[in-house]
């Protein structure tokens, strides 16, 4: 949702595919006017730009897009966004489906790895304090008086399901019309831990579980703090930052590098423009500095302008006198708003020059020869 704000992306321009549930629609609500729960496009239908998608949404769906590209991202520290490489991971990556796609065969997995580990037997006596209170929970509501039971039935009902079970086990049985233990959330639980403690521990384990479930891994990981590599496409910064940042980017190679390039374009067009016409050694030389940027283009601008005037009067094996240098500079400087005073030297940056020696009527004087146009 985040990068859908920060990066201001248009509701035309999204498919969110989630959960069909009102809690997923209240916060794709709370995005802005427009947005909703979308769905999988059949094949044949156009694809929006951009499809957020959650894990258990993509499992065995099937998508026909003939470019999209697949990015997984993965964070281990969240039970509910870690994906199981082995299981999860293989499922997602077989869901584009036409040979068509150029990008078919490719995925690109964004993942971080366990900054505190939780030791098992910790986690083991969490998981049986939480059941311990699921326990008393269920009999103290299902055996509550009648006006208190009906209270806390309404209360369970309004928690968010992102929420719902953290603190204890204990669901609403519709059908038996009683509280009762729910034991799928007890053994997800389980499951998520074993995913979070033994995929991530590091980025060997990784990419051995990848190559364990067929993927192929020759090319080089790259090792990054994930939130690092993507803040540029939900943060908005100081132009010097963007600058410096882009400059890196253009240096490097890599698609998760590629993507926060091409976002940092996309939003800011004047970054790639700074950096094709001055070069990465000219725009570090002026501090990444927006403002001496713009100067120094006016400067190349106006530069070039005096170049192409000058060349339009004066030609290779000309012998002009200082003097007449001089004048000449002073007419295309005034005709271009140049607030310069001219000197002959100032053809140094338009021509390779030689100083010589010029008869004229009233002796030799100083003058230059013009051996080359720069």
């Amino acid at each position: 949702m985040n990068i859908i704000k920060q990066t201001e992306l248009n509701p035309e321009e999204v498919n969110i595919i989630v959960g069909n549930s009102d809690d997923n629609d209240r916060q794709i609500a709370r995005i802005g006017e427009g947005f909703k729960r979308g769905r999988i496009p059949l094949k044949g239908e156009t694809h929006k730009k951009f499809t957020f998608c959650t894990s258990t949404a993509y499992a065995g769906c099937d998508f026909y897009s003939t470019n999209a590209a697949t990015f997984v991202i993965s964070d281990c520290n969240r039970p509910n966004t870690a994906v199981d490489i082995a299981t999860e991971l293989v499922q997602i990556a077989g869901r584009q489906r036409l040979a068509c796609n150029p990008f078919r065969q490719f995925l690109t997995f964004i993942y971080n790895v366990n900054a505190e580990e939780v030791e098992q037997e910790a986690f083991n006596e969490h998981l049986c304090r939480k059941v311990n209170v699921t326990l008393d929970e269920i009999r103290d509501n299902n055996n509550a008086g009648e006006a208190l039971r009906a209270k806390r039935i309404k209360d369970f009902r309004r928690i968010p399901d992102n929420v719902k079970y953290q603190d204890s086990y204990t669901m609403y049985d519709e059908q038996k019309g009683e509280f009762v233990f729910n034991r799928l959330a007890y053994v997800n639980e389980q499951y998520c831990f074993d995913v979070q403690k033994f995929n991530y521990q590091n980025g060997v384990i990784v990419k051995k579980l990848l190559q364990d479930s067929s993927f192929d891994v020759s090319e080089n990981q790259t090792y990054a703090v994930y939130q690092e590599q993507l803040k540029h496409l939900i943060k908005k910064e100081p132009f010097v930052d963007m600058m410096q940042a882009y400059c890196e980017y253009r240096a490097k190679q890599g698609l998760i590098v590629n993507l926060a390039m091409s976002t940092l374009e996309s939003k800011y067009p004047e970054l790639r423009y700074y950096y094709e016409a001055l070069g990465v050694d000219r725009i570090k030389a002026l501090n990444y500095k927006e403002k001496k940027l713009l100067n120094e283009i006016h400067i190349m601008k106006t530069k070039n302008k005096i170049r192409h005037e000058l060349h339009g009067t004066i030609h290779i094996g000309d012998r002009i006198l200082t003097a007449d240098i001089q004048q000449t500079l002073r007419v295309v400087y005034d005709r271009l708003g140049v607030d310069k005073s001219p000197k002959a030297a100032d053809l140094n940056e338009f021509f390779e020059i030689h100083p010589v020696k010029i008869p004229t009527a009233n002796g030799r004087k100083n003058g230059f020869e013009i051996r080359g146009i720069l």
